[in-house]
């Protein structure tokens, strides 16, 4: 049985009358790819939001490699391990394709801030090894032709890539992922399952939000299912869809 990396305890969230997250708890194994499903404003960002640094719970607790990270800022939580990507783009517009991925690099820089005002050799060395890795990580996530195209003027498939090239350049071990098949058509959102297998294939644990079913149940090895900020269902995409509760708060009959 694989190791937990993530694990989730008791995490709850209020913001004024809502109960935005109510005592949460599942955990993500290493090397898999874990889904968090449900039905709008069932918490799933909140969720994120609080596993990632970017909100503070009431109560709770968030441990990866047993080590807890709930309450630390995103940038001690990425420097953990934990990446992430949002909802809603958040890439450099008018820098290119290779900017953007340099800019996630740079979190794993060692070169000082003397160094890189002065350009010392050391930090021209390391700016060259920065270079060579983003360039791999273009091709890795299949736009390495668009290196130096303004991530604006990407199309929005290939927007979505680039974004998991700038998170993987901060070396991750866990990625969450928030609606990464959104906007997507069929042929991107089929290239975007190719890219996720690979990546856990490679020794990446992936968490995600999403709400393509159809993606999620031939991708995920492990589904957890919220609704009103509760757990109703946690298990492999098959028990999930064959949940009564799940069926009836978010696939519908049509999926029993």
């Amino acid at each position: 049985m694989s190791a937990m990396l993530l694990e989730v305890d008791a995490l709850s969230k209020r913001y004024g009358g809502v109960q935005a997250v109510a005592g949460v708890s599942f955990s993500v194994a290493e090397t898999s790819i874990h889904g968090l499903i449900g039905p709008n404003g069932a918490g799933k960002t909140t969720l994120f939001n609080l596993i990632t640094g970017f909100a503070a719970p009431d109560a709770g607790m968030v441990r990866l490699s047993g080590v807890r990270i709930d309450g630390s800022s995103p940038a001690a939580i990425a420097a953990r391990g934990l990446l992430r990507t949002f909802q809603n783009l958040r890439l450099f517009a008018n820098l290119s394709a290779l900017e953007n991925v340099l800019i996630g690099a740079h979190l794993c820089g060692r070169a000082g801030l003397f160094a890189t005002l002065w350009a010392t050799p050391g930090q021209r060395r390391e700016e060259a090894a920065l270079a060579v890795q983003a360039r791999a990580l273009l091709e890795r996530v299949g736009i390495a032709d668009r290196a130096h195209v303004l991530a604006r003027n990407l199309p929005y498939g290939d927007q979505r890539r680039l974004e998991i090239a700038r998170a993987l350049a901060s070396g991750p071990r866990l990625l969450a992922l928030d609606e990464p098949a959104a906007g997507m058509n069929a042929t991107e959102t089929e290239g975007l399952a190719a890219l996720l297998r690979s990546l856990r294939a490679d020794g990446l644990t992936l968490l995600l939000i999403e709400h393509d079913m159809r993606l999620v149940m031939n991708l995920c090895d492990r589904l957890t299912v919220l609704d009103y900020g509760r757990v109703i269902a946690d298990g492999t995409p098959v028990a999930v869809r064959k949940d009564p509760q799940v069926i009836e708060a978010y696939l519908g009959s049509a999926a029993a």
